[in-house]
């Protein structure tokens, strides 16, 4: 480490969400984004289970995202 600070763990970057919004990388865990605010999830209007952002069907139930 260079002077003396910690090392900071960071997601691989396939890991990364990205916002639909501002296209800022967010942390996998993150429910919004940390840049603009925008929720980086939503919920299946099927079964309700969570989607993560970007996904095109829920992985669930199969049902396809709006």
């Amino acid at each position: 480490m260079i002077g003396g600070g910690r090392a900071i763990a960071q997601a691989p970057v396939k890991d990364l969400q990205t916002c639909k919004h501002c296209r800022t990388a967010n942390a996998p865990s993150a429910r919004f984004c940390l840049n603009c605010g925008t929720p980086l999830s939503s919920d299946c209007t099927a079964c309700g289970s969570s989607l993560t952002a970007g996904a095109k069907f829920c992985s669930q139930c199969g049902q396809a995202t709006p």
